[in-house]
């Protein structure tokens, strides 16, 4: 998430009375919802569980979350995952993207049996009602006893992620045929080296920015080359890693606003999908500029680490399809910085970025609803890197929580409608999507101020009942005639 504005906008009306796309969607299309561990889970210390990093973060420093909560409870999925499935077999839907605690799972470097236990009744609960686990390996919440060690700044990462993922894949791959190494690592990168209100708070150092990418780029590619070579063979599965951007509009018609845009999503998709669905190296673009930017900073080499011959060949096609999280639109203008300014992204790119002001903006300043972007988005993704198969893994819709969505019902409605204009307008190969999220619950910095979910779920109730929003019988309406109302839904 770019969180580039402090200020909320008011939610407004959106469509025009458009009509939706009537093509149905194709055969085996995959529709899907999410969440993730650290948000939904709760039991925050329960049966042998260590601290992560949002942990140690909001209870040392409240303050930092909009609402000063934390996640010590949340939706209680580790003692209430059953309701979770029950509400996924409501909507009928065919994946459940969720994510796996490493501090869980391997609480100080060890492996922790009642984690394991957790995980594998969650997935065979899944598998019995026949939903498709699509398992996220890192969701944000490092470890805190790893962050204490620099975290994903620290290239001894790579090989304990790898560790991490061999154990997850000996322990639930019979049963999961989609993984995702990282969800969203620009952002994550982005924001846990130059945020101050993100945790680790402690470090914020727009020079970490770049390592962070690289020792996540590093491990991603490392354990694609463990999953299919030890066990694709048996368990056939598919790996990616979510990777997400906003749509940039440039700011006017100036050519260095025009420019700009290309810049800026050189530095946010391609950062990463350069690499692997590429050439296994950092966009040339983005080397020149930061290798400029840091010798006339007065380093002695780039701020960009360049990979190894070793490393480029691990990092390199090391995805089985195109994992693609899309929430909002924003404009860029170009910029030209002085070299005595402190270094950043936006600085190495020449851009500057601003929340786009038009159209329809959501309870959260930064999600901007715009479905045209998102149908651009997917055809700039198949021509940058090909006919790869894209899988949209996250796509949501935040307000202050209402049963009565209809703000969402559109914004979901006028989404699935441009993906379904560049599957059969555009050509472009589109495999799945997936609604952000099943459940109301933590947003990160944004506490439980803004929700996502199908379903509201009483955070101050002990029996943390899951209940349906109007959202949820509109995408189960969807997945059941795999096919669009004619016209967005109206408020009443």
């Amino acid at each position: 998430m770019l969180l580039l504005i402090a200020v909320l906008s008011v939610l407004s009306s959106i469509i025009n009375g458009d009509k939706l796309n009537a093509k149905s969607f194709p055969q085996n299309f995959l529709f899907g919802t999410t969440s993730s561990a650290y948000q939904i889970e709760g039991s925050w210390n329960a049966d042998g569980k260590f601290p992560n990093i949002w942990d140690a973060a909001t209870h040392d420093n409240p303050d930092k979350i909009s609402d000063k909560s934390n996640a010590d409870v949340a939706c209680d999925s580790y003692k209430r995952y059953k309701l979770d499935v029950e509400a996924l077999k409501n909507l009928n839907i065919d994946v459940y993207k969720f994510s796996l605690s490493m501090s869980r799972l391997l609480p100080s470097g060890r492996m922790n049996h009642k984690g394991l236990e957790f995980y594998n009744k969650l997935i065979d609960e899944l598998v019995a009602n026949k939903i498709q686990p699509m398992v996220t390996l890192f969701h944000w919440d490092t470890p805190d006893e790893l962050q204490k060690m620099g975290g994903w700044t620290n290239p001894f990462m790579v090989n304990y992620f790898v560790e991490y993922a061999r154990m997850a894949f000996e322990t639930f791959g019979d049963r999961v045929k989609y993984w995702i190494t990282f969800n969203d690592p620009f952002n994550f990168c982005l924001r846990s080296t130059t945020d101050e209100n993100f945790p680790p708070y402690d470090v914020v150092d727009n020079r970490l920015l770049y390592l962070c990418s690289n020792v996540i780029l590093r491990a991603h590619g490392n354990v694609y080359r463990l999953y299919n070579t030890t066990f694709k063979p048996n368990q056939n599965g598919f790996l990616s890693i979510a990777l997400e951007t906003p749509w940039f509009e440039p700011g006017s018609s100036k050519a260095v606003d025009i420019e700009a845009v290309e810049s800026l999503l050189t530095y946010t998709l391609g950062q990463f999908a350069d690499p692997i669905f590429k050439s296994g190296q950092y966009p040339t673009r983005m080397e020149e500029d930061v290798s400029k930017h840091s010798l006339a900073e007065g380093y002695l080499i780039s701020r960009l680490l360049k990979f190894t011959g070793e490393e480029i060949a691990r990092v390199k096609k090391s995805a089985d399809f195109f994992a693609l999280n899309f929430n909002t639109e924003m404009k860029v203008f170009g910029k030209k910085y002085d070299e005595s300014d402190p270094p950043s992204l936006y600085k190495d790119a020449g851009v500057n970025p601003v929340f786009k002001s038009h159209w329809n903006t959501s309870s959260t300043s930064w999600i901007n609803a715009t479905p045209d972007s998102f149908r651009k988005m997917l055809k700039k993704t198949k021509e940058n890197y090909g006919n790869v198969p894209i899988y949209v893994t996250e796509c949501g819709f935040p307000d202050d929580g209402i049963s009565e969505d209809y703000d969402r019902i559109q914004f979901h409605q006028t989404h699935l409608s441009a993906l379904l204009d560049s599957i059969h307008d555009d050509n472009v190969t589109i495999i799945g999507y997936n609604v952000r999220s099943l459940l109301d619950c933590f947003e990160w910095t944004e506490g439980y101020t803004i929700k996502y979910g199908l379903y509201q779920v009483n955070i101050d109730k002990e029996d943390k009942s899951r209940i349906p929003k109007l959202s949820s019988v509109a995408y189960k309406e969807i997945v059941r005639n795999r096919k669009l109302p004619a016209e967005p839904t109206k408020k009443p």
